[in-house]
């Protein structure tokens, strides 16, 4: 999350390096475990709260200088000579892949409105470069909204300050599937992270917190319970 504003900062468990390195460390074990059973192949875009200036931009010089960059970036060094595993190499803010035949684009979707008309504006962009896009995936605003021709993916970490009350946005922690058949139908399937209880999860450093802004409510003072077994 961005620490430039103050709302932001006091909903933080931890700053921002520590919190690049533990995602570096999950997306690690995440990969890992896709890997056993499928060839994997990484594409990333840098978002606008990851961002390390003080000024957001869009050009490929601003975009690099980022925390998702890092992290990629990280994770690339991670699985050198790795058999199985490839990153797709390409610009950091608007990246289109091919999977089975359709175009597909993979963006932050900072600057994107809700709606089909104002997507298809994003459509008819491309087309006029040659580029005929058969479906975009984007995220942004921790809200999940899937339709015929976009996808916007909520977060990991579910709700924060600004999706809940400047956006007034209804939020929880999710990620959306995507499965793209050779016939060129697209199927998303949200995949629920709310409530993680009974799940493990993975290692990671003790001395580094996890972020975890599930109700924004990281300010609240926890209670410390301790277990003794005799």
């Amino acid at each position: 999350n961005s620490d430039r504003r103050l709302d932001e900062m006091m909903n933080m468990a931890t700053n921002r390096m520590k919190a690049a390195i533990i995602s570096s460390q999950i997306l690690y074990h995440f990969i890992q475990d896709i890997n056993r059973s499928a060839n994997v192949s990484v594409v990333a875009v840098s978002g606008n709260e990851s961002r390390v200036r003080e000024e957001y931009g869009m050009s490929e010089f601003l975009m690099s200088d980022n925390y998702d960059y890092l992290i990629n970036n990280m994770l690339k060094l991670l699985f050198k000579g790795s058999r199985g595993v490839k990153f797709i190499e390409g610009d950091p803010v608007e990246q289109v892949i091919n999977i089975n035949g359709s175009n597909i684009l993979i963006t932050h979707g900072t600057l994107f409105k809700e709606g089909q008309a104002a997507m298809q504006q994003v459509f008819g962009k491309y087309a006029a470069k040659g580029i005929l896009l058969d479906y975009v995936l984007c995220g942004h605003i921790h809200f999940t909204n899937i339709t015929d021709i976009y996808s916007r993916s909520g977060s990991l970490v579910g709700n924060n300050v600004y999706s809940d009350r400047s956006l007034n946005l209804v939020t929880k922690a999710s990620q959306v599937c995507h499965l793209v058949d050779k016939d060129g139908s697209i199927d998303n399937i949200k995949i629920s992270l709310q409530y993680f209880n009974g799940f493990e999860g993975y290692d990671i450093e003790d001395d580094l917190e996890a972020y975890n802004s599930l109700f924004a409510d990281n300010t609240r003072e926890r209670e410390t319970i301790v277990q003794v077994v005799i």
